[in-house]
């Protein structure tokens, strides 16, 4: 039997683009929902609670998956494993434009979060497989930074699609108020696209919508755009409102974020070999422990403290972003384009941490000491959300908002690459166990974050405490972490 080319070493990168794109995949669909957040709450009347607390659900629910998908990774490998938790969160995140509820929403995120956890075992186990301790902050660099591409496109999608969906719902509207049928008729139909009955139901009111038909009608002219916005104002100004959000139009971003994602199978399954995943092949097999033996590492204990210490503010600022903007008096438009600006932010920071490590290790600092340092810096920067919980509209929150992202992404691959020292056998359960940590820790900071926000009226409480917990991460790291268990 012929033996299948060797690989090019320029192809393990390449490998690590292929994560790129699965990280990117991920945040496409965890993000759309934070971006029509104003909306659902409007739509369905949810509380500010309420939405941390589907916040909470993913985080659980990410655990569990965690959990589940890193044992299986260690035991069956992930050459299959990978396109199949892709495929199911893909499906989730397409089912979450199907919702009519709070109920639903609740199932589709917990399905999402548990789908999506399976993705840093598999990848944290392939990283790990392919390159070098020394490559290890680039390669997981790579990995992170498309969570920061994903996060970036999914706001620009998500203007785009709202804006081109809002505009067919008016000309779908128009297209019923244009119809030859009685008043009455015409009045419970726009009484249904709007979806505010309570408007309605009074004789005065169902009346002055009959006169908005008639002058729509009188309005009709041969350009559908032009007659879409006159429609527009007309009902807006029957209503007395200053803004009125189109039911139903954020459905179908989900459904095409939700679709695209499985593109990424068919690209792993052109790109990958099962035997280009077997350590044995790779190289020689390290020194065997037992997961019992892991566990009892104090690095384990540690990495345990860092993974919550790191992803709380991570989660927090990235789910509550555009609630947090809208909050402070910008647009929701604004918002979602400057939520495309912090993950450019965070997708900078996230490479040049990377980078940072392999530039200090090449000027002769020990492969941990680059770490320590490029962590550092982050953690510091992080902290500035104390200065940013009460800056005022302007620039200068904007400009804060932007540092914080990009050191908010920049800890995570020295975090990987320290949990990545540990043993190979058992990265699929290291990665499972620590990422539940995080994620048990993180989740019900969503409900916490939320009930502050209903309760004291402002985020400033939670943004200001929760950017020191990285620093307390720092000095794990520095003050506790064994370095001599690696070898430079």
């Amino acid at each position: 039997m012929t033996e299948p080319p060797q690989r090019s070493p320029k192809w393990k990168w390449w490998v690590c683009g292929l994560l790129l794109l699965a990280s990117m995949f991920l945040y496409m669909d965890r993000q759309t929902l934070g971006n029509v957040s104003a909306r659902l709450l409007w739509e369905f009347g949810l509380s500010n609670e309420q939405y941390g607390n589907l916040g909470f659900a993913f985080g659980i629910a990410f655990a569990a998956g965690g959990l589940t998908f890193g044992f299986i990774a260690d035991r069956v490998g992930v050459y299959w494993l990978y396109p199949l938790v892709l495929t199911g969160w893909s499906m989730a995140g397409f089912a979450t434009g199907l919702a009519e509820n709070y109920q639903h929403f609740m199932a589709c995120r917990i399905a999402l979060g548990f789908f999506e956890a399976g993705h840093w075992p598999c990848a944290m186990k392939t990283v790990q497989l392919l390159l070098p301790r020394s490559d290890r902050g680039m390669g997981n660099s790579v990995l992170q930074s498309g969570a920061s591409v994903g996060a970036v496109l999914t706001p620009i999608i998500m203007v785009v699609m709202l804006a081109s969906f809002s505009s067919g719902a008016w000309l779908l509207m128009d297209k019923h108020l244009s119809d030859n049928k009685d008043d009455k008729k015409i009045t419970a139909e726009v009484s249904s696209l709007l979806r505010d009955q309570s408007y309605f139901k009074s004789d005065p009111n169902q009346e002055k919508i009959t006169e908005v038909v008639a002058e729509i009608r009188a309005r009709k002219t041969d350009n559908p755009d032009k007659t879409a916005a006159e429609t527009a104002l007309i009902i807006d100004k029957a209503k007395g409102q200053k803004e009125q959000y189109i039911p139903g139009a954020w459905r179908p971003p989900f459904f095409v974020i939700g679709a695209i994602g499985l593109s990424w199978v068919l690209l792993w399954l052109i790109t990958m070999r099962r035997r280009d995943l077997d350590p044995a092949l790779i190289e020689a097999a390290a020194e065997k422990t037992s997961l019992w033996q892991v566990i009892k590492d104090r690095r384990f204990i540690i990495l345990l403290a860092i993974g919550a210490c790191i992803n709380t503010p991570w989660q927090l600022i990235r789910e509550w972003l555009v609630l947090l903007l809208t909050h402070r008096g910008y647009t929701e438009k604004f918002a979602q384009l400057f939520n495309s600006a912090y993950y450019i932010a965070t997708d900078i920071g996230c490479l040049v941490a990377g980078a940072a490590t392999l530039w200090l290790v090449k000027r002769g600092a020990s492969v941990h000491q680059s770490r320590v340092r490029v962590f550092g810096v982050c953690a510091v920067l992080i902290a500035l959300t104390t200065v940013a919980a009460f800056l005022p509209m302007g620039w200068p929150l904007l400009g804060v908002l932007l540092i914080i992202a990009g050191a908010s992404l920049g800890v995570f691959p020295i975090a990987y690459a320290l949990k990545q020292d540990l043993a190979r056998e058992h990265m699929g359960k290291i990665t499972g166990l620590v990422g539940a940590s995080a994620w048990l820790t993180s989740a019900p900071m969503q409900k916490v974050f939320g009930w502050l926000r209903d309760s004291t009226g402002s985020f400033q409480i939670g943004l200001a405490v929760v950017g020191w917990l990285p620093l307390v991460a720092l000095g794990l790291i520095v003050f506790l972490w064994p370095k001599d268990k690696v070898a430079d």
